[in-house]
């Protein structure tokens, strides 16, 4: 589990028939020259895109937005196909293209408002590294690059969920060749921060005289959760999303059915998404006697640290920042008779705090905050993090009553 790719453990033997990275840059901008020209319609479609837009990041950004969003994906990539893009000219019209097509046409886009950008062939995580010492073809998908400043913004149109100036998981913390106009450069792709990567469920129970329960939940996603979460909003069924939002609420509380949900902001890549959902149980409580039982509230899993050692390393493919809240509003005849202590938990490759509170004599609050600070975890590593994985879990199993 969470072990490296296999590209990275499994031995193989790389060769290849270029003499040098320049020759790479030679031959493949050779089979993209003058594809990127953009033609009479791709002009009128840049200018209507950027008319109201006025910094340089705004025009990037709408141009941006239509490539990855309005241009579908299809890839039929027979012999030279597999390499040698279409003319951006046929992909604007067909409104279709593989990965190196879309690229090709952000950046035509680009070039039909004077703002010039760059193809960009990468391997993503899970195929082979590049090699510096190996002029060879190790790429798997291409994407565009553009200067805004000082800096070099990587693009990638083909995810169609992910608003720019962000990258997909695959594609960050790689070595890229960038193709600028006169040369190229091998080039390190960015990678999120904990911070950026950051997943906010906030939920609210209100705890009737009668033991019933009503609730309400949203969640606030960024970064690589809100890339996943658009995808799977926009992608998948209405019905779908309901099914499994009434098995979600399950999960929260015995026999809970689902109330309603709203969902906005899917389709603008330049907006928050807003997720909410309601539902109502017959109870949340469990009784002891005379007293009441809260199920736990900051679980910690120990699946992932069964084995008492590894042979290889353990890699998460993105950093995170996972944050809850739960307010429980008690009705008048309850009281809280034992609340848990607060647990603070700072190791090298994570942090954990958890802390319950009353607000307002009736309101039992929880917030958990859990932040991932490192990607990759060694075998020699493992049984330090084993233990306080393990230890944290008996720290965390506390009950209000």
């Amino acid at each position: 589990p969470s072990m490296p790719p296999a590209s990275r453990v499994n031995p193989y033997i790389l060769f290849s028939t270029f003499d040098s990275w320049q020759e790479v840059y030679l031959w493949w901008r050779g089979l993209i020259e003058g594809k990127s020209a953009p033609d009479e319609a791709i002009r009128d479609k840049a200018r209507a895109l950027t008319r109201d837009r006025v910094s340089l990041q705004d025009k990037i950004r709408a141009i941006y937005n239509f490539c990855a969003q309005e241009i579908r994906y299809v890839a039929v990539e027979y012999g030279d196909a597999g390499y040698e893009p279409h003319r951006a000219a046929e992909i604007f019209a067909n409104k279709y293209g593989d990965c190196k097509d879309k690229a090709i046409l952000l950046i035509s886009m680009l070039k039909a408002i004077n703002i010039e950008a760059y193809p960009v062939l990468i391997s993503t995580r899970g195929s082979l590294d590049l090699q510096a010492d190996v002029p060879s073809l190790p790429f798997n998908h291409a994407i565009a690059a553009v200067r805004v400043g000082n800096e070099v913004v990587f693009m990638d149109p083909t995810a169609s969920t992910v608003p720019w100036k962000a990258l997909p998981p695959d594609d960050q913390d790689r070595e890229a060749l960038v193709f600028f106009g006169d040369h190229y450069e091998i080039l390190r792709t960015p990678v999120s921060s904990s911070s950026q990567n950051k997943l906010v469920t906030r939920m609210r129970l209100k705890i009737a005289d009668d033991g019933s329960v009503t609730g309400e939940r949203s969640v606030e996603a960024r970064g690589v959760y809100e890339h996943a979460q658009r995808y799977w909003l926009r992608y998948t069924m209405p019905s779908l999303i309901e099914e499994e939002l009434k098995q979600k609420v399950r999960a929260i509380a015995d026999n809970a059915e689902l109330l309603g949900h709203q969902i906005s902001g899917v389709e603008d890549l330049d907006e928050p998404i807003g997720f909410s959902y309601t539902f109502a149980a017959p109870r949340f409580l469990t009784q002891a006697g005379d007293t009441y039982v809260m199920d736990q509230l900051g679980m910690t899993d120990t699946s992932g640290v069964f084995a008492q050692s590894r042979r290889y390393p353990v890699e998460e493919s993105y950093l995170s920042q996972e944050e809850d809240v739960i307010d429980i509003e008690l009705p008048p005849g309850l009281a809280v008779k034992y609340l848990p202590k607060p647990v603070r938990i700072q190791t090298l490759w994570f942090d954990l705090e958890s802390a319950y509170e009353v607000v307002s004599g009736r309101i039992v609050r929880f917030h958990l905050m859990n932040r991932l600070k490192e990607r990759v975890l060694s075998v020699a590593e493992y049984p330090a993090f084993k233990k306080a994985v393990e230890d944290l879990a008996v720290e965390t199993n506390q009950h209000v009553i």
